[in-house]
């Protein structure tokens, strides 16, 4: 069956015709309206545990960039102990934490994989006909990861739910508004806010002062007014970071 691109959702709406007011009578006072429940979105990005304004502009750029997974261990100011690579080849992207951070979900072209963040070990989890990006683990089901796919190539990117227990994949249906379409492109950007830690992981492009031409990518921590280079690469881009707290561990791709 062909995946669509999103679900419009019409919502038919039934007015009774404004019974006729007799002067003589008080009006009634208007009633206060019911509050609204948060968007899907919201709900959704919530359970992530991920915190992001929409944006107009997406970033695909560097989406495709592959390379070996590298975690780093923060200390409690956030400032990095060490980093060790916890795959020996390339050929990974989009690294996401399951709970507890001795495991990592990652992609390896249209394959899920498990890897041991301690015993460096790779695991094929599940193959995802045109997975673009894992975004995120549900904090409430952590059998469930958010992802992005395109199962027919018309870039035309699907959200779906994939289950690691029963490798079942299920679209979320969305609308095609504009706040979609930037919800969308939120999901296809590097950016994240961990809304209980306070911290936001980014990517910075670095260039030489001398060489402006030449230049590459580290994954950045921000706290506050702070910033904290996590990946201290150099000529080398170093992109598609998650976090995870406890251990408090932040891992990225270092391209191959």
């Amino acid at each position: 069956m062909r995946l669509l691109c999103a679900t419009v959702m019409v919502l038919l709406l039934s007015c009774a015709a404004p019974a006729q007011q007799n002067p003589s009578q008080t009006p009634s006072p208007t009633p206060t309206p019911a509050p609204q429940p948060p968007s899907a979105w919201s709900r959704l990005l919530s359970v992530l545990g991920i915190s992001a304004t929409p944006r107009s502009q997406k970033d695909v750029e560097r989406s495709g960039v592959t390379g070996k997974i590298v975690v780093a261990r923060l200390d409690a100011g956030f400032e990095p102990l060490g980093q060790r690579d916890i795959t020996d080849a390339g050929g990974f992207r989009w690294p996401v934490f399951l709970p507890g951070g001795e495991q990592v979900l990652a992609l390896r072209g249209d394959t899920i994989v498990r890897v041991s963040v301690q015993q460096r070990t790779v695991e094929d989890v599940a193959e995802v006909k045109g997975v673009i990006k894992l975004v995120g683990v549900n904090a409430d089901k952590p059998d469930e990861v958010l992802l992005l796919f395109d199962a027919d190539r018309d870039n035309c990117p699907v959200v779906g739910l994939f289950s690691i227990t029963n490798k079942q994949l299920t679209p979320v249906p969305y609308g095609r508004t504009d706040l979609d379409d930037a919800w969308i492109n939120t999901l296809m950007g590097s950016e994240r806010t961990y809304p209980k830690e306070g911290v936001t992981l980014v990517e910075v492009e670095e260039r030489l002062r001398e060489s402006p031409r030449e230049s590459w990518f580290n994954v950045y921590l921000r706290i506050g007014a702070r910033e904290v280079n996590i990946s201290g690469c150099e000529k080398v881009k170093c992109l598609q970071p998650s976090f995870v707290n406890p251990p408090r561990m932040v891992a990225y791709i270092r391209e191959q």
